[in-house]
């Protein structure tokens, strides 16, 4: 099974954020403007500026844009490397092998209002006996789902090697006893 982010969610996030930015700095220049009296206009030309509103508003919507679409570009790319793969022995994330025998705790979240909205949710792996203890896999659909396909593997595994184990006992008892 491989599970990568739900890239579509990832850019309705990111542009939900930084919307959400600009949209904090307009209500801060008006605030500005209704507290103090006046605009920033009329205060670059108190300090011998000249700006046409016009234009500084048309400037302001073709930063405002492309920052969105160059972060929300920056954000996409550094989630398009991300993966969470099962093996029979281990899971892989983002390119690293995380043996079963290492993996103390597996969860999920999905409670906030976001994940409620895009119907998504963060897988996470707490871990024991490597530098990392805790790995966050964001941006999954359906992570209850997930789990437990990712816990249906760690059983099979761990059943794999106590059956195993049992065979090994039994087979090291017959030849002690002979």
């Amino acid at each position: 099974m491989r599970i990568q982010p739900n890239m579509g969610k990832v850019i309705v996030w990111t542009v939900t954020r930084i919307a959400a930015a600009c949209a904090a700095v307009i209500g801060l220049v008006y605030l500005f403007k209704y507290m103090a009296g006046f605009s920033l206009i009329e205060l670059a030309g108190m300090i011998g500026m000249q700006i046409d509103s016009g234009l500084l508003v048309t400037r302001f919507f073709e930063a405002t844009g492309i920052t969105i679409v160059l972060l929300t570009a920056f954000v996409c790319i550094i989630n398009s490397g991300k993966s969470l793969e099962t093996t029979p022995n281990s899971l892989k994330v983002n390119g690293r092998e995380v043996p079963f025998d290492n993996i103390a705790k597996l969860n999920y979240d999905n409670r906030s209002v976001a994940d409620k909205l895009l119907a998504k949710g963060t897988i996470i792996l707490e871990l024991t006996g490597v530098n990392q203890q805790k790995i966050a896999f964001d941006f999954v659909d359906e992570p209850a789902k997930v789990v437990v396909e990712i816990q249906q593997a760690i059983n099979v595994f761990k059943g794999t090697k106590y059956t195993q184990y049992v065979e090994q006992q039994r087979v090291s008892t017959i030849i002690s006893n002979y």
